[in-house]
C-alpha cells in the first residue's frame, strides 16, 4: 500500500540523486539573486533590504522589490545554517517534497469523493503517486527546486487553499490566501474568487470573516511599507513589469526590456533610490502608452503566450536562461511537456463536478490568464503545470478502470 510518507521521501531521493547533481554550481542571477541577497540580509541584521534596483551594489536600502515571505522562509533557515546557495536549495527540495505529498492527498481524495473506494482502492492510490511522480521530475517545474525563486512556495500555498476549502476550513482557506498575496504579485484575485466560493456556500458573514482575517495577515507588510517607504503598497514591482512589457521603449523593440539595465531609461535612472518614484515613473510609462496604443496588448499578450507555452522555443530561451532553467532538456522534453499539459488539462476538467477542483481550475486559470498581460517567461505558468501533473494522475485512474472493466467479461468466462 501506497503512503504519504513512501511519496515525500520517494521525492525527496530523486530530488537528492538528480537534482542537487545538476545544480550544485549554480551562480544566481535575476531574480533568484534578489531573493538570496533580500534573505542574506535578513539573516545578517540589515533587515528586509537590497541594492536592487539601484545598481550601485553597495547602497544597501529597505525594499519592497519582492513579495516577503519566501525571503523570510529563506533568512530562517540562513540564520541557522548560514547563507549558502545549497541551504536555499534544500529549503526548496523541502518545500517541493511537501507539494507532491499534497498532489498524491488532493488525487486520492477526489478521486475517492467521486468513485468511492471499494476494489479500487489501490489503484486511485496508484494514481495519486503516479501524479506526484509526474510532478517531481517534469522538466519544466523540476528546474524551480534547486534555484531560490518563489514558485515551489507557491505551489504548496496553492494546494493548502484547494484541500483547506475541500474539507470546508474557510478560515485556514482565508489564511492561505493572504500568505499568496505576501508570495506572489497579482494573487489578490485569488482572494476575490475564494470569498465568492465562501459566500455562495456559507453567506455573506464567513466571507466577510475571512476578509478581515487575510486582511491581517497582510496588514504588518503594508504598515511597514507605509512606515519605511512612504506609502502603503505590497510591492513596488508592478511599474517595472509595464514599462518593460507596454512602454513605447518596449514596443520598439518588440520585446521585454530591463528598466535597471537598458540606456534608454537611463534619465530615470535617479529615481531608483526611491523604490515609489520609481515605480510610479516606470508604471506611468507603460499606462501612458497603452492609452495611445491599445493595441499593444493585444501584441504583448500574443508574444506572451509564444513565450510562456514555448510555441517558440527560440523566444523563450532568454527567459529560460535568466531563471537558470537547463535549456537543452527543457527544449528536447517540449514533446513530453505538451502531452502531459494537454492530457493533464482535459482529465482535471472531467473531474470538475468535484466543487474544489472547480476552485482550483478557477484560481490557476486566473493566475495563467493574468500572467499573459505580464512579463512572459515559462517559469510563471507553474501553477498551470501542477494542475497538468494532477491531470495525470487522473488519466492512469481512468485508463486502468477501462483495462479492469475490459478484462472483467473474460474473467467471467474463465470463471
Amino acid at each position: 500500500m501506497i503512503r504519504k510518507s513512501f511519496v515525500a521521501l520517494f521525492s525527496a531521493a530523486i530530488e537528492a540523486v538528480v537534482g542537487l547533481r545538476s545544480y550544485r554550481h549554480v551562480k544566481l542571477g535575476s531574480d533568484a539573486s534578489n531573493y538570496f541577497r533580500i534573505a542574506s540580509n535578513i539573516a545578517n541584521g540589515r533587515g528586509f533590504s537590497d541594492h536592487f534596483p539601484d545598481i550601485h551594489s553597495t547602497l544597501v536600502h529597505a525594499t519592497a522589490w519582492r513579495p516577503p515571505l519566501y525571503p523570510l522562509i529563506l533568512a530562517a533557515a540562513f540564520i541557522v545554517f548560514g547563507s549558502h546557495i545549497l541551504v536555499a536549495q534544500i529549503v526548496n527540495c523541502g518545500i517541493s517534497a511537501i507539494d507532491s505529498v499534497l498532489i498524491f492527498s488532493l488525487v486520492v481524495n477526489a478521486l475517492t469523493e467521486k468513485y468511492g473506494t471499494g476494489k479500487s482502492k489501490n489503484n486511485i492510490k496508484l494514481s495519486g503517486a503516479a501524479a506526484s511522480l509526474t510532478f517531481i521530475t517534469y522538466p519544466p517545474l523540476f528546474s524551480n527546486f534547486f534555484v531560490p525563486l518563489s514558485e515551489p512556495l507557491l505551489i504548496l500555498l496553492i494546494l493548502s487553499s484547494v484541500m483547506f476549502f475541500s474539507k470546508k476550513r474557510y478560515y485556514l482557506t482565508a489564511v492561505t490566501c493572504g500568505l499568496l498575496i505576501l508570495t506572489k504579485p497579482g494573487t489578490e484575485m485569488v482572494l476575490l474568487i475564494s470569498l465568492i466560493l465562501i459566500f455562495k456556500r456559507v453567506g455573506f458573514k464567513k466571507a466577510a470573516k475571512c476578509l478581515s482575517l487575510t486582511l491581517l495577515i497582510i496588514l504588518p507588510w503594508i504598515t511597514r511599507n507605509y512606515i519605511v517607504l512612504g506609502a502603503p503598497v505590497l510591492e513596488t514591482s508592478d511599474g517595472f513589469n509595464l514599462a518593460s512589457e507596454y512602454s513605447a521603449i518596449s514596443q520598439r523593440s518588440n520585446s521585454f526590456v530591463d528598466p535597471v539595465f537598458d540606456p534608454e531609461f537611463r534619465k530615470y535612472w535617479p529615481l531608483e533610490s526611491n523604490e515609489v518614484r520609481w515605480d510610479h515613473q516606470l508604471a506611468a510609462l507603460g499606462i501612458s502608452n497603452i492609452v495611445a496604443h491599445p493595441i499593444v496588448v493585444l501584441k504583448t499578450v500574443k508574444r506572451n503566450i509564444e513565450i510562456m507555452f514555448q510555441l517558440r522555443p527560440s523566444m523563450a530561451e532568454p527567459a529560460e536562461a535568466s531563471d537558470l532553467r537547463h535549456i537543452r532538456l527543457i527544449n528536447d522534453t517540449l514533446p513530453w511537456y505538451a502531452l502531459v499539459s494537454v492530457v493533464g488539462w482535459i482529465f482535471v476538467i472531467r473531474m470538475r463536478k468535484v466543487d474544489y477542483l472547480k476552485y482550483l481550475i478557477l484560481i490557476v486559470g486566473w493566475d495563467t490568464f493574468s500572467g499573459l498581460f505580464s512579463t512572459g517567461a515559462p517559469r510563471l505558468r507553474a501553477t498551470f503545470d501542477l494542475t497538468a501533473c494532477i491531470g495525470i494522475g487522473f488519466a492512469i485512474y481512468f485508463i486502468s478502470r477501462k483495462v479492469i472493466e475490459k478484462a472483467k467479461p473474460d474473467d467471467l468466462n474463465l470463471a
